[in-house]
């Protein structure tokens, strides 16, 4: 197994472990965006989107070296509770979890997985994790980390 493909298949491993586990927390949002550096690439996203995929809006657009990804539709969605100390503002969630499907560089029906944490202020803790990929092309994009630049932003459902 090549290095690339251990990262995929470990991320891949934490999404099917942890989607099935997940409450939903219908009160819960997330805002915000930055960047990570996935392969030496900048990858910045910025996004708002709730537990409750039904809930509008749910947006999420994500560029990196001249590509464009934008959420079109959401699939499922799972919010974990917070830590029991909290960091401000208070919320109900610090994780979301989702999949859902999208248009990449214009190319509609591209599946994205991603997950999204605040980790309290400033953000430098925060985290994003991607992956897309599209019919005929396979995986455009897979990885995450901590955020380099950004905040993201726990909030209770508006």
């Amino acid at each position: 197994m090549t290095r690339g493909s251990w990262k995929i298949f470990v991320l891949f491993a934490v999404f099917l472990v942890a989607i099935p586990v997940l409450a939903t927390f219908p009160n819960g949002r997330m805002t915000g965006g930055g960047s990570v550096f996935i392969g030496g690439i900048r990858v910045t996203h910025g996004f708002e989107l709730h537990c409750d995929f039904e809930k509008k809006p749910q947006n999420l657009e994500i560029n990196w070296e001249g590509h464009r990804f934008h959420l079109e539709s959401v699939s499922t969605t799972g919010c974990v509770a917070p830590p029991p100390d909290p960091r401000p503002p208070v919320a109900p969630i610090f994780r979301l979890d989702g999949t859902g499907f999208g248009r990449y560089d214009g190319q509609s029906g591209c599946a994205i997985t991603y997950s999204l944490t605040d980790e309290g202020e400033p953000g430098t803790k925060d985290q994003a994790f991607f992956v897309i990929s599209c019919p005929g092309l396979g995986t455009v994009l897979s990885g995450g980390g901590l955020l380099t630049f950004g905040n993201q932003q726990a909030h209770r459902a508006n």
